[in-house]
């Protein structure tokens, strides 16, 4: 990603199941280690940020009341972010993001702790939006 052309901080898109929390679908399984700890990073330097899971329905609202429960908002669910520069080509199934953390990604998820480490310590894109 070229840092010269953002003019946001890069939309984030995470899934649930298997990346924020062990894979236990309908229920909600326990959190992976620092996915909490990265998403309220995330908040607290106001990434752009979209939850984006297969869950619909009451799994979806279980899912999203997890989130509430420990203090992490995503900006949108399942849907586009207001932030996506391309909104102007039309509407999408799938939502625009600079960044996709999921567990079905070509080698699987990386632990948290490298994710946290991508964003706060090699990019720092925070840092050029203060």
């Amino acid at each position: 990603m070229n840092i010269s052309t953002l003019k946001t901080l890069p939309i984030i898109k995470c899934d649930f199941d298997g990346t924020i929390v062990v894979e236990k679908f309908p229920s909600v399984g326990e959190p992976l280690e620092m996915a909490l700890e990265t998403l309220d990073k995330f908040q607290f330097y106001k990434y752009p940020t979209i939850l984006w899971t297969c869950r619909e329905g009451d799994p979806l609202l279980d899912a999203v009341d997890f989130l509430h429960q420990n203090k992490i908002y995503f900006d949108v669910v399942n849907t586009g972010h207001p932030l996506n520069p391309f909104k102007h080509l039309g509407n999408s199934r799938k939502p625009y993001a600079n960044y996709h953390i999921d567990d079905k990604q070509i080698g699987g998820l990386p632990h948290w702790q490298v994710i946290h480490d991508y964003f706060f310590i090699e990019k720092k894109y925070h840092e050029l939006f203060k």
